[in-house]
């Protein structure tokens, strides 16, 4: 892995990888949290128009540049960075990087397409609410912090959406879609990478980082619950915590205890509720690291008549009863097993990179197997004794009958 910045203060990061294909992903050290009660959702709807064309090609010519040679693009929103990326065989990197560049530098955010996604957006929005499975996590956050604007969904509202404009929009983009501001993560092969890209953007306008406010969350000193009714065949429940910035070093602790968790068919989740009792169908963990904070929960969806059950062994597990040496191996393996084999795809091991480079740097990601292998037991037990106090939030949505 190499990288450098540019005179503009771009950050390049190019991973050099002997395949076919090369994926250039543009990430923007922005997102929701970033956003004001006039502006939620604007990220995300910024994120929607950033193929809808530019000064010099419609959308449907940009589509048609990267699909015609077998191409994929697409970009997606988080609390903290939005990216967008083109996947493609590397003999077209030249043509990748002049067509990103164009809607960096061009971007016209035209009218009729604004207010067709924003038609989309509010659509989107009817189906989060609509579907319980992904409505449950905008619930939880929304109920788990207090102060801090992770609460808020990605997404935004329709009262939000509504009233949004385009030169909203067009003011958001100048402030942050800027060299300064931007990871540029080139991953796979080609020759000249460095000159390639300067030829593109070095006649940018560097701008201003976007550093995160720090926010003063409050410690939860007891027990939370929520429910809500609707009309669905299963009940959902999520439980969860509070917990600390990616950069933390419980983080990596707490990835070892989501593998313990959630991994697959022979974790702890999976094993007890699914295989053992039949209690439910899906059922699994998360750990969530941000630059400012960080969320662990559980999850699960099941029959009314197996909520109680199932919640009580859920609420066991968070402990983590009779961990020894051999599953914790186990957990550590499959980390690494999994992550390296989801980085046989550019676009992960990119995408990876730069999340490191907006935590910290992009180095972070080469030592990260490192980090996972030295947690000990020990290590575990403590982390669960400092996070898992007990002082949890719990949703859950149910069935009305």
């Amino acid at each position: 892995m190499q990288k450098r910045v540019l005179k503009n203060g771009l950050t390049v990061i190019y991973d050099e990888r002997d395949t076919d294909s090369v994926a250039v992903e543009i990430l923007v050290r922005v997102g929701s949290n970033n956003e004001n009660d006039k502006t939620r959702g604007l990220s995300h709807f910024l994120e929607h128009m950033l193929f809808e064309g530019t000064k010099k090609r419609t959308n449907k010519e940009i589509a048609r540049e990267i699909e015609s040679v077998g191409g994929e693009m697409n970009a997606a929103t988080t609390n903290e960075r939005t990216f967008f990326y083109i996947h493609i065989l590397n003999k077209y990197l030249e043509k990748t990087l002049e067509i990103l560049s164009d809607i960096i530098k061009n971007s016209v955010f035209d009218e009729k397409n604004f207010e067709k996604e924003r038609k989309i957006i509010l659509e989107e929005i009817s189906m989060i609410q609509d579907d319980p499975k992904m409505f449950q996590f905008d619930f939880f956050l929304n109920k788990l912090f207090k102060k801090h604007p992770t609460k808020y969904s990605v997404i935004g509202t329709r009262d939000s959406i509504k009233k949004m404009k385009r030169e909203d929009m067009i003011s958001y983009f100048k402030k942050y879609y800027v060299p300064k501001n931007m990871v540029l993560v080139i991953s796979g092969k080609s020759e000249n990478v460095f000159n390639r890209v300067e030829k593109y953007f070095n006649n940018i306008e560097p701008g201003g980082k976007n550093l995160f406010k720090k926010v003063t969350e409050p410690k939860d000193f007891k027990f939370k619950n929520y429910k809500i009714k609707k009309n669905i065949d299963h009940s959902y429940l999520v439980v969860g915590y509070k917990t600390v910035p990616r950069s933390n070093k419980d983080s990596y602790v707490l990835d070892v205890v989501q593998s313990l968790l959630s991994r697959g068919f022979s974790s702890r989740l999976f094993d007890e509720i699914r295989n053992k009792r039949g209690l439910a169908y899906n059922v699994g963990a998360v750990n969530e690291g941000m630059n400012t904070t960080g969320y662990f929960a559980c999850f699960l969806s099941t029959d009314k008549k197996n909520l109680t059950e199932a919640r009580k062994i859920l609420l066991e597990q968070f402990r983590l009863p009779g961990l020894n040496e051999g599953e914790l191996k186990e957990a550590k393996e499959y980390i690494e097993g999994n992550v390296k084999i989801k980085h046989e795809d550019n676009k992960e091991r990119a995408d990876f990179l730069g999340f490191w480079e907006l935590i910290k740097d992009a180095k972070e990601a080469e030592n990260y197997f490192d980090k996972i292998k030295k947690v000990t037991i020990s290590d575990v037990k403590w982390v669960v004794k400092k996070y898992f106090d007990g002082n949890y939030t719990e949703i859950l949505i149910e069935q009305k009958n």
